[in-house]
């Protein structure tokens, strides 16, 4: 088959048939399903290692809460991310969790203190920093200062970015 032949007229092919014909031996493995599986499977891999990482990390971490909102849509998002100084002494900065707060039967603090249990770092959390709306930055601070003991007795420094 000619390779303008692949996106012309009638014979438009999927990227799937594309891949079968480029290399025979990949079959059905371009199924949905199997995509599906085999990028779970890696997302599952990756969480593996890094609750490792954290596990072994003999330092504090340092929580990060944001928010993003899309216009058009106006959903909400939030963004929970890790700052922390690894075994080599480099900073790395790693997106723990990425959850949608538009609907109102979730409830980001607990949505966070679930993410930390998970990765097993809630007793290293040493600050944090919430950026936008004012409500969702004392909602999250009361929910840690309540289930985590903080340095200097919870009392938490906050810095609004503008």
């Amino acid at each position: 088959m000619a390779p303008r032949s692949v996106c012309d007229g009638n014979n438009r092919l999927t990227l799937s048939q594309l891949m079968c014909q480029l290399n025979p031996k990949l079959g059905s493995c371009l199924d949905f399903e199997t995509l599906e599986h085999n990028c779970l499977k890696l997302y599952d891999d990756d969480k593996d290692k890094v609750k490792e990482i954290f596990s072994e990390l003999g330092g504090h971490i340092c929580l990060c809460v944001d928010t993003v909102v899309d216009t058009e849509r106006w959903d909400r998002y939030l963004c929970l991310s890790a700052q922390f100084i690894n075994n080599d002494w480099k900073l790395k900065k790693w997106v723990i969790k990425f959850f949608c707060v538009s609907d109102i039967r979730i409830i980001p603090s607990v949505v966070i203190m679930k993410a930390l249990k998970e990765y097993n770092i809630d007793s290293k959390v040493l600050s944090l920093t919430v950026g936008g709306t004012t409500d969702l930055a004392d909602l999250v601070k009361e929910e840690v200062r309540k289930q985590i003991k903080l340095p200097m007795n919870g009392q938490l420094f906050r810095v609004k970015l503008l």
